[in-house]
């Protein structure tokens, strides 16, 4: 079922089907109506155009197919109307009708995107390429020269009315652009409410309650509400959405030995101390310290986190970011005072050295280390920072200190296909010496923009400073 939120100003609509959503404001009781839908018009007829279907999605269940955006409600089987996005634990992928048969984008059954957490999708047509990208990047493609006909049925977004076919959680921002390939490579996604660029047709992005179904286009649709709400979640704002692969913030600590992560995929890391991993901690105030405005853990060159498994893919783009601060001058570059890196020391690292810097690098380079790090200097001991750092396959690593850039390289490095994340060491002792307030990755290459997005959130979360 749809918890379907068309958003602007930070707003939503919330199609949750018998869910009370910890981000929504409201649920509903009857799943398998919950849509919205608006009537066949010759202003949607797609043909051979360029188009982008676009919208950020938060789901919180899956069914067989949740069709999240149907283009004609009608289209029985395979006919040449059937045009549909199904985002199911089954079905995962664009679809559209030949006549005869059904073309369709890689299924991503397999490799689903995480549920409770935002994702932004795009369906683009481009010239006899239809391509579906997920936060950003293409994750499959369609190739065909056919014409879309009219629609001879209703368009709805949220499902088909059939129970296992309509989406559980929150849909905002949802634009119909027709005569535009919007996004033709991949891309960050957007990081405020979408507007109405040109060819615009529909775009669904409500600021309140009181407009819950405004189309913002300049065609000013009549929208259809079949038991849909609105709810003031959102992906702007806060911390950037779209495929973060762990989130790990000491302020949803609770106890134990376990550091949970609210990405959505249950990453929860393990606290060790010393080396290896067979001394695991419980809190204690030595090295939890929580608070009203404070929640870290005291690496003190012994205490670390790590991830369940090799969940990371270091010879692919990725972006971590993390809340620190140094506390001492004894950790040395290389050999130990890591921030977050793969057991291995393979990826990309942070330290703070004995010259207080924060590097990024990779220093693994087939069956040798190499020091191709990026440092920069002045940091102050005592003193808490939010580093982030991207690589980039192509282009290497760019390091940001409080969302500035201070450093880059082009150096690029092989690396393996999977390691497990580590905060705090590298499985031997010493490693960091401070204290972590909060750790994350992304399987993808932040932009500048979204590195400042990040470093103003984590600043926000703390009431406008970062813990003390």
């Amino acid at each position: 079922m749809l918890s379907t939120m068309m958003m602007m100003n930070n707003n939503v609509l919330n199609f949750t089907s018998s869910i009370t959503s910890s981000n929504g404001s409201a649920y509903f009781l009857n799943a398998s109506s919950t849509h919205l839908s608006i009537a066949n018009n010759s202003t949607f007829t797609l043909g051979t155009n360029n188009h982008t279907i676009e919208f950020w999605c938060y789901q919180t269940a899956r069914g067989t197919y949740d069709s999240s955006w149907v283009y004609d409600h009608s289209a029985a089987g395979p006919v040449t109307n059937a045009y549909y996005f199904d985002m199911g634990a089954s079905y995962f992928n664009v679809n559209l009708g030949t006549g005869s048969s059904l073309l369709q984008t890689t299924n991503l059954s397999s490799n689903l995107p995480s549920l409770n957490a935002w994702h932004h999708y795009a369906i683009v047509r481009n010239a006899n390429t239809i391509t579906l990208y997920v936060d950003g990047t293409s994750v499959g493609t369609i190739t065909t020269s056919q014409s879309i006909p009219a629609q001879n049925g209703a368009m709805w977004m949220g499902g088909t009315g059939t129970s296992g076919q309509n989406i559980t959680g929150y849909v905002t921002d949802l634009r119909v652009v027709n005569g535009t390939a919007v996004y033709t490579s991949n891309f960050s996604p957007p990081l405020a409410p979408l507007t109405a660029i040109a060819n615009t047709v529909l775009l669904l992005n409500e600021s309140s309650s009181t407009n819950l179904l405004q189309d913002s286009s300049s065609y000013n649709w009549t929208i259809t509400n079949n038991n849909v709400t609105w709810s003031s979640n959102t992906p702007y704002g806060g911390m950037v959405q779209g495929s973060i692969l762990y989130n790990l913030d000491m302020k949803n600590y609770v106890s134990g030995n376990t550091w949970p992560d609210s990405s959505g995929h249950g990453y929860n890391f393990t606290f060790y101390s010393g080396s290896g991993t067979s001394n695991k901690w419980t809190n204690s105030s030595n090295v939890i310290n929580l608070g009203t405005n404070t929640a870290y853990f005291h690496a003190n060159t012994v205490n670390w986190a790590e991830a369940p498994s090799a969940i990371m893919n270091p010879s692919a783009n990725y972006t971590k970011g993390a809340v620190v601060r140094g506390t001492g001058a004894n950790s040395a570059p290389m050999g130990s005072g890591y921030l977050q890196c793969s057991a291995e020391a393979r990826d990309t690292t942070w330290f703070n050295n004995g010259t207080q810097t924060f590097a990024a690098g990779n220093h693994y380079n087939g069956a040798t280390y190499s020091d191709v790090s990026q440092t920069v200097g002045g940091e102050a001991n005592n003193t808490w920072y939010y580093v982030s750092t991207t690589y980039n396959t192509s282009t290497g690593w760019t390091l940001y200190v409080n969302g500035n850039l201070v450093g880059s390289s082009n150096t690029v490095l092989p690396g393996p296909t999977a390691t497990t994340p580590v905060i705090g060491a590298t499985q031997t002792i010493p490693g960091f010496t401070g204290d972590i307030a909060a750790a994350h990755s992304y399987t993808r290459a932040l932009s500048a923009a979204e590195h400042l997005q990040n470093a103003n959130y984590w600043l926000s979360r703390y009431n406008g400073s970062l813990p003390v």
